[in-house]
């Protein structure tokens, strides 16, 4: 039995096209699936902008000097990460 086996430039464009679109989208999505894992599963790296953070950044904006105001926001972010620390350890048990 003689098989004949066909190269893959032999098809048409139009399974190429769509076995091309087809990879795309498989690749695209497993990548998605993988970055979403990781996002929801690590602690948000950002400040939510709710009025208490915005009061604090106008608190720590009316310091006179540039030190002061950076030494302001440093304690008020080592504050809110050391109080989501505390609620994760407590939501885990």
């Amino acid at each position: 039995m003689n098989q004949h086996r066909v190269p893959f430039h032999a098809y048409r464009a139009p399974r190429r096209l769509a076995a091309a679109i087809a990879a795309a989208t498989a690749s695209i999505g497993v990548t998605s699936a993988i970055l979403l894992a990781f996002h929801t599963a690590g602690p948000s790296a950002w400040l939510v902008l709710t009025p208490d953070v915005l009061e604090a950044a106008a608190l720590c904006d009316r310091q006179p000097e540039r030190q002061a105001r950076e030494r302001c926001r440093q304690q008020f972010i080592a504050a809110r990460l050391t109080n989501t620390e505390q609620t994760l350890r407590v939501a885990r048990r």
